[in-house]
């Protein structure tokens, strides 16, 4: 007899924020990561710097496509200087929020 099963996982409670980003250069944390979020569609990060002031923001955050993950860039591609950010990032009905350093 053959039996095959279905697992269903919710990724959504496995979300893992990295808290820094080094975009360099040199192939090395030079964006930023959220583990398990291009699993979750629908999703949207809003990056925020220390005043409250939208800097960067995107839907459907993939870690891989160039408009949808951060680089540490505000959202006209400028460079934004070292400093401490803080996201909100909202995925499946729920709300995670946070800080990430970015140093050059």
């Amino acid at each position: 007899s053959v039996v095959i099963g279905e697992i269903q996982v919710d990724c959504a409670d496995s979300l893992n924020f990295y808290n820094g980003i080094t975009p360099n250069g040199d192939g090395n944390n030079d964006q930023w990561l959220i583990d398990g979020i291009e699993y979750i569609k629908d999703n949207e990060v809003t990056i925020f710097n220390r005043w409250g002031d939208v800097v960067w923001k995107a839907k459907d955050y993939d870690n891989v496509t160039d408009n949808k993950v951060w680089k540490g860039t505000n959202s006209n591609g400028g460079i934004l200087p070292d400093a401490t950010y803080f996201y909100i990032v909202e995925a499946n009905g729920k709300v995670y929020k946070g800080w990430v350093e970015l140093t050059h």
